[in-house]
């Protein structure tokens, strides 16, 4: 029987129309690659009670060149261990795990396949995607060539820089990670970051330059107003951010021999993001939800005890009415423009005083 060089493995929950889609074109990509006697599709059920076993069944009828293997989870076990059972079930060396409804570039599987087979040393693999639909914007920067390595968990930030938040853009190898390893940080939220530095701690990287899918979201804001009835169950996203910050502060607590500017750029971007958070949470928000406000106070409290901006700006945002994050926020707007002009002049500055002592 041929190895398993990639596994392609779908978690998947009640999305049975998003899958069905992505299963036809992942037959038709995969089965005119070049080597798809090498390649493994893979979809871990998390006990889906929508017509998802259908699709996967009827999907499994389909002559095929590669592997297809499905498993569904006795129970609902959430979205991490689901994420977890898509890298323990499967079969291949490098485990490349998909959302149910990406969208690839039809040359995907060919590149990927051969950056992994020319660098079967790595421990991990980052792939670059779009951010939009006019293919313009993209997770980190295109230039430089189709992939680079990187050696160090530093160098691999530096040129990531927590794009890897997507899950889809991640490519485990699977021995590097047991059971134990992959389910030590469940409910932290964004487990995969967990596993991404436990990997890059001893480990090179691999980075895909060349964007191999297309990532379309909405915007934080409005899928926040177009998610109904927030307040009477766990806000989504603020949790998100919250599990972000739990991994930023177990970075933290790890000695990883970073750089004092890799830490202060990791610092100020969560101190920007924690209040994008907070005002999208106050301004989207139609009753004031205490349980939010308090699972975000235990958490954000934590991480920034010793940051004057939080207690003079973050955190009476967080506790008052809505009222006064809609008040601030085009001042905040004012102040990251005149933020920005600042930071220009001061680069010019330092740059003509470098030309003039050369």
């Amino acid at each position: 029987m041929q190895d398993i060089l990639l596994s392609v493995s779908i978690p998947t929950f009640n999305r049975s129309q998003n899958l069905e889609d992505l299963l036809k074109k992942m037959h038709v990509l995969i089965d005119s690659s070049e080597t798809p006697e090498a390649i493994e599709l893979l979809i871990t059920d998390n006990n889906s009670s929508d017509s998802t076993s259908k699709v996967v069944s009827e999907f499994s009828k389909n002559k095929r060149k590669y592997s297809f293997n499905s498993f569904k989870n006795n129970k609902n076990l959430g979205a991490d261990v689901n994420f977890a059972k898509a890298i323990i079930n499967a079969r291949g060396e490098f485990v490349w795990i998909l959302s149910d409804d990406d969208d690839l570039e039809s040359d995907s599987i060919d590149i990927l396949f051969k950056s992994l087979s020319l660098n079967r040393d790595i421990g991990f693999c980052f792939i670059n995607y779009f951010k939009d639909p006019f293919r313009t914007l993209t997770g980190i920067r295109k230039e430089g060539g189709e992939s680079v390595r990187k050696e160090t968990f530093e160098e691999y930030l530096k040129e990531v820089f927590f794009s890897d938040s997507a899950i889809f853009s991640c490519v485990f190898k699977r021995s590097l990670l047991t059971e134990e390893k992959l389910l030590e940080h469940v409910g932290e939220g964004y487990l995969y970051l967990y596993w991404i530095q436990s990997i890059l701690d001893s480990n090179p990287s691999l980075i895909i330059k060349k964007p191999l899918m297309t990532f379309v979201h909405p915007g934080v804001m409005e899928t926040r107003k177009n998610q109904k009835k927030r307040e009477h169950a766990n806000d989504f996203y603020l949790e998100a951010h919250l599990g972000f910050l739990r991994y930023l502060s177990f970075l933290s607590s790890l000695d990883l021999g970073l750089s004092l500017r890799m830490k202060i750029m990791i610092y100020r971007m969560s101190v920007d993001e924690n209040l994008n958070q907070i005002i999208y949470h106050k301004i989207t928000s139609e009753v004031y939800s205490f349980a939010s406000i308090k699972l975000a106070l235990s958490v954000m409290s934590r991480r920034f005890f010793f940051s004057p901006n939080f207690w003079l700006i973050h955190f009476p945002l967080l506790i008052l009415p809505s009222f006064f994050a809609i008040r601030f926020e085009p001042l905040r707007w004012k102040y990251l423009e005149l933020r920005n002009v600042v930071g220009l002049i001061i680069k010019k500055i330092f740059s003509r005083n470098k030309l003039s002592r050369n």
